[in-house]
């Protein structure tokens, strides 16, 4: 829709009104928290070729390096990747091509998740994302949702396709949807969702979630970074071609998580 008011030309984004004259929205980003380093007054983050506003208010996935992109393009190319951003997905959202025609669960129940990268200079070279808005205090929460982030290290020794494609997996079906599962029974991330957590109570965040995929009795046939996970590098593995046995594959995510 398009409305004449005064000198201008207004559209109307749904959320927002977008003022062509001025090239400017006339109102904030309702979601501007989420995008400190942006002006909330901005259209798709500045960069409307890579990204859309759904409804005026919304990005998602913030990725600049090449690798990261092809990475998460593969990762999201899966039954598995789709329906794991699904559920963070709002209805109408569009991300890497893939339309989500509903609200997904973790959206609806207030948790938000934004996947970027950076590089994390030479010392974290070992390091190939990290998942931030979950702590030991309560995690991340604005305005009653709960805020997380994958960021994926472009500066990474692990810096293959199927490795970056590990790293994503991993950081999702491990570490997002645990926080996501310990934020739905209470409202904070306090690890009340799985008794098996009371033993780990002097552990790092990512260190708790390692030691109960490796440790608590059947967590690695039953849990979704093991049977999720592997049907997605599998998916990846023969789309593309690497060559690479199941054992292998089964190999990547069972070590990252060590």
């Amino acid at each position: 829709m398009v409305a004449e008011l005064g000198v201008g030309r207004v559209y109307d984004y749904g959320a927002r009104w977008y003022d062509a004259s001025i090239a400017k929205f006339t109102s904030i980003d309702r979601f501007a928290e989420k995008y400190a380093f942006q002006s909330p007054f901005v259209y798709a983050a500045n960069n409307p070729i890579k990204f859309i506003d759904i409804n005026g208010d919304s990005i998602g996935v913030n990725l600049y390096n090449k690798m990261s992109q092809k990475a998460f393009a593969a990762f999201i190319g899966t039954k598995e990747g789709r329906a794991f951003i699904g559920q963070f997905a709002a209805k109408g959202q569009k991300v890497n091509g893939v339309t989500f025609k509903k609200n997904g669960k973790y959206h609806k129940s207030g948790i938000d998740l934004v996947l970027s990268d950076r590089n994390f200079g030479e010392l974290k070279s070992a390091t190939g994302a990290v998942t931030t808005g979950g702590t030991n205090g309560g995690g991340k929460i604005v305005d009653g949702r709960l805020k997380l982030g994958v960021e994926i290290n472009t500066s990474s020794s692990r810096s293959s396709l199927i490795d970056k494609v590990t790293t994503i997996t991993h950081e999702s079906f491990l570490h997002v949807s645990e926080f996501s599962k310990d934020f739905l029974d209470n409202g904070k991330i306090d690890y009340s969702n799985d008794d098996f957590y009371s033993k780990t109570t002097n552990m790092a965040p990512a260190s708790r979630h390692h030691t109960m995929f490796h440790y608590k009795k059947g967590a690695s046939s039953t849990h979704p970074f093991a049977r999720q996970g592997l049907r997605v590098l599998e998916s990846v593995n023969s789309k593309y071609h690497l060559g690479y046995s199941r054992k292998k594959l089964w190999g990547k995510l069972w070590n990252f998580g060590d």
